[in-house]
């Protein structure tokens, strides 16, 4: 009797369909691109044997193919990565990406997955293909990266012509104004509101003065929340309130109703860059005039404040009960929002703090010098490199961190131009926190450089300041209240205060 070759067995793919479409228009028809696309991609998994699809749909609607920040796309990664997807079907490889770079690392991503990808339109340029495939693959998608380069190029072109006729292109809408077909229509209440902000700040040069008139006055933002400088700052800045659409640096009249005259808005200018100034002007004369205070600059609040440290600076005060003046430093958020409850803090009591814990480095560093001041200085020498590495390694990586967060910003500028519907929405409050993290980066990067100007400052002085450090308490009792400051701004680089 003649044998039967056994039935062979066929190894079981799982699918998963992923389908996406950079506009909402048509999504709301019956049958949409999107039903079109699973279709197509359903019937080809039907037609290979041992292929079954998964139960769930991966629809991405609305989402632009220049990044993977797409929902239904990162639930579908999560779901390779657990391994419960073998093939990921497409009906052309743009759908899964537009860009090269990210094509790549998926490719990769998928490899390790033990995964791969089909495009129902492409077979030949699927990714379990051989290498001539592999190099058409790469090839189309360096086109399609060019091709969405070329649109994103031509759609800031457009966006660009169009704020030079002043019209109004989208983004956040500033507080007085609403959107309406694509135009800034004013909201009467809150404009009258800007006009307020305008009139009290000219008056009273102060942003602090604002907001303390915005809550005597119970005004609040559009979101129902208490005015903060910073808020008041930026509208205090938009040229949007005196006609003007901006293009980077550029200023053109804008199609929308000003809500201020365009002097109104420069004397506000003016008066602002005059404030920085003097600001710096009267932080200088203090320090002239008023050397007692030996931590001015250097303390800041942590008293909690919305279930986070406060942060804003304390600074120098007084007051007088006869003949007796009370020194003291307070949180300067007091004198902005008053939104901060810290108490003021006895300025003999915290000072008095510091220079004992100053006097307790100085003899543990004293100790380890063998006790004179030749030995001290070289051990300030070392424990000034020391922190002086640690800031430089800081400073790189925040350097680092600044580029590519401002790339970030940049890319999702470019992906904005090409978004409508809701993903505009969600691309517009990535951008808004990608470029809040910049902004505090940038904070931090400051505070970092002016910190390394200090310890470049130290290791200056070093001779000196270990002169002044040999015997603490007895060489501060003697020294001349400027040169107090100078030890004190020399080693102290912050104090976090906290009552």
């Amino acid at each position: 009797m003649r044998r039967r070759d056994p039935t062979p067995v066929v190894e079981t793919k799982r699918c998963a369909i992923y389908t996406r479409k950079s506009t909402t228009h048509g999504l709301s028809q019956e049958f949409s691109s999107l039903d079109a696309q699973w279709e197509a991609c359903a019937a080809y998994v039907k037609s290979q044997l041992g292929w079954e699809l998964v139960e769930t749909r991966y629809d991405d609607g609305g989402f632009t193919g220049a990044n993977t920040e797409r929902p239904a796309f990162q639930r579908l990664l999560a779901d390779v990565d657990a391994g419960r997807v073998d093939v990921i079907v497409v009906y052309k490889i743009d759908r899964l990406s537009r860009s090269l770079l990210d094509f790549a690392n998926l490719m990769e991503r998928f490899r390790k997955s033990g995964a791969y990808f089909v495009s129902v339109t492409q077979p030949f340029l699927s990714a379990d293909s051989d290498a001539m495939a592999q190099l058409l693959l790469n090839i189309l998608m360096a086109f399609a990266q060019f091709e969405r380069q070329m649109i994103a190029e031509r759609i800031r072109d457009k966006v660009g012509a169009a704020r030079r006729k002043g019209m109004w292109t989208g983004g956040n809408v500033p507080f007085g104004y609403r959107s309406e077909a694509r135009k800034l229509l004013v909201r009467p209440e809150e404009a009258d509101v800007v006009r307020k902000m305008y009139t009290e700040f000219i008056e009273r040069r102060s942003d602090a003065e604002v907001v303390r008139m915005l809550a005597a006055d119970n005004h609040r933002s559009r979101k129902g929340s208490v005015w903060s400088p910073q808020a008041v700052a930026r509208v205090l800045t938009n040229p949007v309130y005196a006609g003007f659409i901006t293009l980077g640096e550029e200023l053109y009249p804008g199609e929308h109703e000003a809500l201020i005259g365009s002097e109104v808005f420069e004397q506000a200018q003016v008066l602002r860059a005059g404030n920085v100034e003097a600001s710096a002007a009267r932080e200088r004369t203090a320090r002239q005039r008023n050397p007692e205070y030996v931590l001015r600059g250097l303390l800041f609040c942590a008293c909690e404040r919305n279930g986070k440290p406060c942060g804003y600076s304390l600074t120098p005060a007084s007051t007088r009960k006869g003949r007796v003046r009370y020194r003291y430093y307070r949180c300067i958020s007091r004198d902005k929002d008053a939104a901060c409850e810290s108490r003021p803090i006895n300025a003999i009591e915290l000072e008095e703090l510091v220079l004992n814990r100053i006097a307790e480095v100085a003899r543990d560093l004293e100790q380890k010098a063998r006790g004179t001041p030749q030995g001290l200085e070289a051990r300030l020498h070392e424990r000034t490199g020391q922190q002086r590495d640690i800031a430089r390694n800081e400073r790189g990586k925040l350097r680092e961190r600044l580029n590519q967060l401002s790339a970030d910003v940049r890319a999702l500028d470019n992906n904005l131009a090409e978004a409508d519907g809701a993903n505009r929405s969600h691309l517009q409050r990535r951008r808004d926190v990608k470029a809040e993290q910049r902004t505090q980066v940038k904070q931090r990067l400051d505070e970092v450089q002016a910190r390394l100007g200090k310890l470049e400052a130290l290791t200056l002085d070093a001779s000196w300041i270990a002169d002044q450090l040999h015997g603490f308490h007895q060489v501060w009792r003697n020294l001349l209240p400027r040169n107090r400051v100078r030890v004190i701004q020399s080693v102290v680089a912050r104090v976090d205060v906290d009552e």
